[in-house]
């Protein structure tokens, strides 16, 4: 599978950004709930993310504002060059392998049906913890819908924007508004999982790929660093 790393892209050209694709969601608020998802789709990714030691340097997060959580990316054509050249372990290929069905059925609602996975991720956020504020600024980011599958969660997880908190409950499919500021906090005692996926159409996913960049949009380090004016 090809791989095209997120986070080298000088030299390598980058695609225009028309004015469909400026940088905002493809929706006007900060999350809707896309459907109830059938228990026995995510039983078997539960039980394989007890396997992961998320508490291994493997999972560490480089960007700032995304530190404090971890990451386990999927086999997609949009990805770092971390797993292309380091592989996976036994437990990882068994989470990957448990969420295939999921992600089928996903692609299966008739929204989706003309999409692909762009990028994929396991995303942990470990009890204590919270993401500094951002934006997500990439250019593949402003062409796909970003969805959660929320895994592990408490009651003490939350989403955070500048002007809504909310909490995501284990059963459900859900879309992000991730090109304003915001946030995740973890202040119970269990990991936070979820699956993440940005999905584009495919015809989109396939011009990236030809033109051989993923591409990036930069964005002032205001937006992504420290609290926004206001909050506490």
């Amino acid at each position: 599978m090809d791989i095209i790393s997120v986070f080298e892209t000088e030299g390598r050209g980058s695609i225009p950004l028309g004015p469909a694709n400026k940088y905002s969601m493809k929706f006007d608020k900060n999350y809707r709930v896309i459907s109830q998802l059938p228990a026995e789709l995510i039983g078997a990714t539960k039980a394989a993310l007890t396997n992961i030691q998320w508490t291994d340097s493997a999972y560490n997060r480089s960007e700032v504002p995304l530190k404090p959580g971890r990451l386990l990316e999927l086999d997609c054509k949009i990805s770092s060059k971390y797993r292309a050249q380091n592989g996976y372990n036994e437990a990882e290929l068994c989470l990957l392998r448990s969420c295939d069905e999921l992600i089928n059925w996903i692609k299966s609602l008739d929204e989706f049906k003309l999409y692909s996975v762009a990028r994929g991720e396991f995303a942990t956020l470990l009890p204590n913890n919270k993401l500094g504020w951002h934006m997500d600024p990439r250019m593949f980011h402003t062409m796909s819908n970003r969805l959660h599958v929320p895994l592990i969660t408490n009651s003490r997880c939350n989403q955070l924007w500048v002007n809504e908190t909310m909490h995501m409950e284990v059963g459900y499919l859900y879309e992000l508004n991730n090109g304003v500021l915001h946030s995740a906090e973890n202040f119970g005692l269990e990991p936070r999982c979820h699956l993440i996926l940005d999905v584009m159409p495919t015809v989109d996913l396939e011009r990236i790929v030809n033109n051989g960049t993923a591409g990036m949009i930069k964005i002032p380090d205001s937006f992504i660093l420290g609290e926004p004016t206001g909050l506490t």
